[in-house]
C-alpha cells in the first residue's frame, strides 16, 4: 500500500513526445539556426531559397518541352562536381546511360547525346573520360524505364540515402511514377497520399528530394 502511495505522488507527467509547450521553445526563438542548405547553380535562386535544406521536398514543375529535366539535370550535376555531394537522379523517362550522357554534354560544352555513331568514334576517349572524373563519382542512377511500384521506389530511394550517403535525391517525373501506383485507386488520393510519404522520409532520413511533376 505504502509502495502504491509513493508511486502515485512521485509520478511524472506523461506528455507524448509530439507535443510541446511554447516557452519551452524560446531558446530557439532567441538564438535561431539559420542554416544554409546545399546550393543551387543560380545566386538568385541561393538568395531566394537559402538552398535546399535537408527535410526538404522541392516540387519542380511546368509545362512539357519548357526545360524541368536539364534544370534538375544541371543542379545534380553542380552538386556532384562543385560541391562533391552525393546525388540519386532517377529518370524514368529515360535510360540511365542517356542522364549520364546529357550531363557529360553540359560538362563538356557539347551535344554529346546527339553524336553518331561515327561522330562518337571520333571523339578522344581521354577527354569524355576527363569529364566524368569531374562529377561522376558522385552521381548514383537508377537503371529502370518507366514507371514503378511506389513501395520498392520507396525502398530505393532508402537505400540511396542510407547505402550510399545520398544527401539529394532527384526525380524526373513523378507522372511516371504516379501512373504506375494510381490504376486501381482515386488518383488523385494515391497522389496525395505518395507526396505526403515521400516528405516524411526526407524528415525521418534528413536528406533533399526534388521531384519534377507536371
Amino acid at each position: 500500500y505504502n509502495a502504491i502511495l509513493e508511486a502515485i505522488n512521485n509520478a511524472r507527467r506523461h506528455r507524448p513526445e509530439a507535443i510541446v509547450h511554447a516557452p519551452d521553445l524560446l531558446e530557439k526563438v532567441l538564438k535561431p539556426e539559420h542554416r544554409f542548405g546545399l546550393p543551387y547553380p543560380w545566386a538568385g535562386w541561393n538568395r531566394m531559397t537559402e538552398g535546399m535544406k535537408p527535410g526538404q521536398l522541392v516540387m519542380v514543375s511546368g509545362g512539357t518541352g519548357i526545360g524541368k529535366s536539364l534544370f534538375t539535370r544541371s543542379i545534380a550535376l553542380h552538386l556532384c562536381r562543385d560541391h562533391k555531394v552525393k546525388v540519386a537522379y532517377i529518370g524514368l523517362e529515360e535510360s540511365c546511360e542517356t542522364s549520364l550522357e546529357r550531363m557529360l554534354s553540359e560538362q563538356m560544352g557539347v551535344p554529346l547525346h546527339l553524336d553518331k555513331p561515327e561522330e562518337r568514334a571520333a571523339r578522344e576517349p581521354a577527354t569524355i573520360r576527363s569529364a566524368m572524373d569531374a562529377f561522376a563519382n558522385n552521381l548514383f542512377l537508377l537503371d529502370k524505364f518507366g514507371s514503378d511500384d511506389f513501395d520498392s521506389f520507396v525502398a530505393t530511394v532508402k537505400h540511396y540515402v542510407l547505402g550510399e550517403q545520398c544527401q539529394v535525391v532527384v526525380l524526373d517525373h513523378f507522372s511516371l511514377l504516379a501512373d504506375g501506383i494510381a490504376l486501381n485507386a482515386d488518383q488523385r488520393r494515391a497522389i496525395d497520399r505518395c507526396i505526403k510519404d515521400l516528405k516524411t522520409l526526407c524528415v525521418e532520413l534528413n536528406f533533399t528530394m526534388v521531384v519534377v511533376c507536371h
